[in-house]
């Protein structure tokens, strides 16, 4: 497996532009935390994680559509 650090690195660069790979970088932190330092979030802390990586998700798949997808769906 790679590291957080590494899966920044190996993304494309349409999936790396702006902040996004900051996002990706600093979610998995995050998500590192919680797999070996055993931390366990509260309830709200975990939903925000969760929307924002949502978020994320859900710009890269608009990223990788396009711009004739965004443009055919205004």
């Amino acid at each position: 497996g790679l590291t957080t650090p590494e899966v920044g690195r190996a993304l494309p660069a349409l999936l790396s532009t702006g902040t996004a790979r900051a996002s990706c970088e600093r979610l998995l932190g995050e998500a590192d935390l919680v797999k070996f330092a055993r931390l366990r979030p509260d309830r709200p802390a975990a939903e925000e994680h969760l929307g924002r990586a949502r978020a994320l998700l859900q710009a890269w798949d608009a990223a990788a559509a396009g711009p004739e997808v965004t443009d055919a769906v205004r």
